[in-house]
């Protein structure tokens, strides 16, 4: 899937567009490529995807920043 943003937006000024890719069962996303319009990139890809696994709730907890 490709997501390019509308033009006369904040956003089209920087990116050029966002393509998501699927794992090929297409049950839950593989792959993120953010291209801007200046040539950078972001690629964010997705190994050893579980799906609806429980999460410790200690995992969300915040520790207070100590100075």
């Amino acid at each position: 899937i490709e997501f390019i943003p509308q033009s006369e937006t904040i956003i089209a000024s920087i990116i050029k567009n966002v393509e998501i890719t699927f794992k090929e069962d297409e049950h839950y996303v593989y792959q993120i490529h953010i291209r801007e319009k200046n040539g950078d990139s972001t690629r964010l890809t997705f190994s050893d995807t579980r799906i609806n696994v429980p999460i410790n709730p200690v995992a969300w907890k915040v520790k207070p920043h100590v100075q």
